[in-house]
C-alpha cells in the first residue's frame, strides 16, 4: 500500500508491503526495504490473503486478523514501530477489513460477529480512527445476520459518488446509505 503523511510541513511517503509470510516491510520509494523495527510487532498472521489497509487521519492502518485489532503506523517518527490500534474511547473492534469513507474509518471481518461493520467517531468534532464509543457516535450495523451466508462480510467498497458503501458476503451485495 502507498502511504503518505504530511508532518510538520514535511511530506513523507512510503510504500509498505506485506510478504507471503506476513513481514511488515517499508520503502521511501527509494527501491530498499526495511522492517518495522521490532520483528514480534512486524510480523503478521495473515490468513488466506485476508488483508487490507487504509491511510486515515495520516495513520497507516493495517488490518490483517478476523479475532485482533489492526495495526498501526503514523510514519511520524520513522522509527516507530507498527504497533496495535489503541481506542482513546471505547473498544477498537477486530476485523481485517478497513476502509475509510466519509470522514470514519469501517472495519468488519470479525469471526465473533461476522455480519457486523463497526463506523469510528469523532474526538472534539474531528474524525478519529480512535473514537468508538457511542458518545463520540460510533457505533456499528448488523448486515442481515441469518440470511444464510455462511462466512459474513467479505468486502466493503465505497460507492462512485460516495453516498453509500456497498458491503459484500460470500452471495450477496447491500448497500448501506451513509449521506447525511
Amino acid at each position: 500500500t502507498d502511504y503518505w503523511a504530511n508532518v510538520s510541513s514535511t511530506k513523507r511517503a512510503y510504500h509498505v508491503v506485506i510478504s507471503d509470510t506476513g513481514k511488515a516491510l517499508r520503502s521511501p520509494y527509494n527501491g530498499v526495504y526495511s522492517a518495522f523495527n521490532s520483528a514480534s510487532t512486524a510480523v503478521l498472521p495473515v490468513t488466506q490473503g485476508q488483508i487490507s489497509s487504509e491511510v486515515f487521519n495520516e495513520d497507516l492502518i493495517i488490518g490483517y486478523a478476523k479475532n485482533a485489532a489492526p495495526k498501526v503506523w503514523d510514519g511520524q517518527n520513522t522509527t516507530v514501530n507498527l504497533v496495535t490500534a489503541t481506542a482513546a474511547t471505547g473498544t477498537y473492534p477486530s476485523g481485517w477489513i478497513v476502509r475509510a469513507h466519509r470522514n470514519r474509518l469501517w472495519v468488519a471481518g470479525n469471526s465473533t460477529t461476522p455480519d457486523r461493520v463497526y463506523y469510528s467517531g469523532f474526538t472534539a468534532g474531528v474524525p478519529d480512527h480512535r473514537a468508538w464509543n457511542t458518545a463520540s457516535s460510533a457505533g456499528f450495523i448488523d448486515v442481515q445476520p441469518g440470511d444464510g451466508d455462511p462466512i459474513g462480510i467479505t468486502a466493503i467498497f465505497p460507492e462512485v459518488n460516495q453516498g453509500g458503501l456497498y458491503i459484500a458476503k460470500r452471495t450477496k451485495i447491500y448497500f448501506i446509505n451513509t449521506s447525511d
